[in-house]
């Protein structure tokens, strides 16, 4: 007996030693080939794909990308990547369960192909799709990378996660169908996967999130610098990987292939996927903790500085490159103060304070400590700037209109640091949204986008970093700048030239701003019109 149990555990162990053995491949890649083409061309791929570019279109012709910040596009490369698993996962259960789709398991039975064989072409097949899958996100992040205005670097295992993602769906698809011969069940299985996904979403703080496909991140947390952020990519990368064998696996024990050669790889990919996975729950290290204490209260210390046009811009080493937009916005500013600004000149500092997604209100404590920094650092009343451009959604367009506002208000103090919050009024707040608006095609776009969302109250407030309310202006002066941006550049900085003085004097009301400029003044609203003014 015992002489019979290892002929037939030698015997095994051959069987599966055939599935990477020569005889195996001539059997089982034709197969692959076929599967992988009709997978390629399976409705439900076709679909999934289309829908991916279109997403990649849309964020591309709505701006959304026009100021990348690379390590979080390496990111964002994942959430689209979804679509395509689950139109792969429903293409291969389909196709794993074509004999019973079309009543001829029986007919199967009979064919040379073993069932382990099949399964293990079907799981071969995702191969092409997940390729694929990387080339757009390839394609998508190099074209970021080669634009005018990133930021940040590539994070190379966030990029690679959406085919990973892919190559999962597919292997669980393969499982789902051996296991479960039923057409039913691979749609609920997708549900629950689904299900599964939002619920993490939803959930963006929590460890266990990380136990899912793809690990999102909390949408009201700006952009951060890399070395702040706490995401161990590898090692879900690895985890998915480790998950995908370890699906396909177990397909093939289900689907009759025995040996110890498949069994102690399933172990091992056991082991694996519990190990990645628990890894994943390690806390913050305490060297993040630091520096993102050290970053909010006290950026300077690891900030980058430069000057152009008498303005220093201090940023931190992965935002660096954005001081070329804030110059531009500045530039445009200062060209239309009489004299071009003060002659001592100006700096601008980068600030975060959200992180976390959390309660993210300011009292007067930070601000108080960021000037301090400021003077430590020989910037004494810096102009705040945050991490966010652009104007491709609301938070992005506040705070660069805000970046814009509070650099024009400063100008028309001549420099003056009158504190880190300021209430604008009459033919001032004129001036200053003005001036802000009209300094790039960005911050006109901000302006207007701003004054959409604002649909209450009598004041509008400005913030360049989130979380921090550093401007407010009455409501009435920003629909007049508002008005005088229809009218041509040139003609209303000839009219703010002229009545320079009269304009920024803090007692000269908006009515006669409207006289000065031209405008119809707006309208005051029924308690009074200008806010805390």
């Amino acid at each position: 007996m015992s002489q019979l149990r290892e002929e037939a555990v030698s015997s095994s162990d051959k069987a599966a030693g055939q599935a990477f053995g020569q005889g195996g491949r001539r059997v089982v890649l034709p197969l692959a080939v076929v599967e992988s083409r009709r997978l390629l061309l399976h409705p439900a791929v076709l679909i999934t794909l289309a829908a991916y570019a279109a997403l990649w279109i849309y964020s591309t012709v709505s701006g959304a990308d026009r100021f990348p910040v690379l390590h979080d596009e390496s990111r964002y490369t994942q959430a689209p990547a979804l679509l395509v698993a689950a139109g792969t996962f429903l293409a291969v259960n389909l196709a794993v369960l074509r004999p019973v789709r079309d009543s001829m398991a029986d007919l199967y039975e009979v064919v040379v192909l073993d069932a382990w064989q099949r399964v293990t072409a079907h799981a071969l097949s995702v191969l092409p799709v997940a390729g694929v899958t990387l080339v757009a996100a390839a394609l998508r992040f190099g074209l970021a990378a080669a634009g005018p205005d990133p930021v940040g670097s590539v994070v190379t295992a966030e990029v690679l996660t959406g085919p990973a993602v892919v190559l999962a769906a597919g292997a669980l698809a393969v499982l789902t169908g051996t296991a479960m011969r039923s057409t039913a069940a691979g749609p609920l299985v997708l549900m629950g996967l689904g299900v599964l996904t939002v619920a993490a979403a939803l959930a963006p703080t929590s460890s266990w999130r990380w136990l899912t496909l793809i690990a999102i991140e909390h949408e009201s947390v700006p952009p951060l610098p890399r070395d702040l952020l706490d995401r161990p990519a590898e090692v879900h990368l690895l985890y998915l990987l480790c998950l995908t064998v370890l699906a396909a696996l177990a397909a093939l024990l289900l689907a009759g292939l025995r040996g110890r050669l498949v069994a102690m790889g399933a172990v091992l990919a056991l082991v694996a996927v519990v190990g990645a996975g628990a890894a994943q729950f390690q806390p913050v290290p305490e060297s993040t903790v630091e520096a993102r204490h050290t970053a909010r209260t006290a950026p300077a210390q690891t900030q980058r500085c430069t000057e152009v046009s008498n303005v220093t811009y201090c940023a931190f080493p992965d935002f660096f490159d954005r001081h070329r937009q804030w110059a531009e916005v500045a530039e445009g500013i200062l060209h239309r103060i009489p004299g071009g600004g003060p002659a001592d000149g100006l700096a601008v500092r980068q600030h975060i304070w959200s992180i976390d997604g959390g309660d993210s209100r300011v009292d007067a404590e930070p601000l108080q400590g960021w000037a301090e920094d400021d003077r430590e650092a020989e910037t004494p009343g810096a102009i705040m700037v945050g991490t966010r451009w652009g104007t491709g959604n609301e938070a992005d367009s506040l705070a660069t209109i805000g970046f814009a506002a509070a650099f024009a208000n400063r100008t028309i103090d001549a420099g003056k640091d009158r504190g880190p919050v300021a209430q604008v009024c009459g033919a001032r707040a004129v001036l200053v949204t003005w001036l802000a608006a009209q300094a790039t095609p960005e911050t006109r776009q901000a302006l207007r986008d701003r004054l959409t969302t604002v649909i209450s109250g009598t004041s509008v407030s400005f913030r360049p970093v989130d979380g921090v309310h550093a401007l407010s202006v009455d409501r009435r002066g920003a629909s007049a700048a508002l008005t005088l941006l229809e009218r041509p550049t040139d003609e209303v900085g000839a009219r703010v030239s002229d009545s320079w003085e009269e304009l920024t004097d803090p007692s000269t009301p908006l009515d006669r701003a409207a006289e000065l400029l031209d405008f119809p003044a707006p309208p005051v609203t029924s308690d009074g019109g200008e806010g805390g003014c």
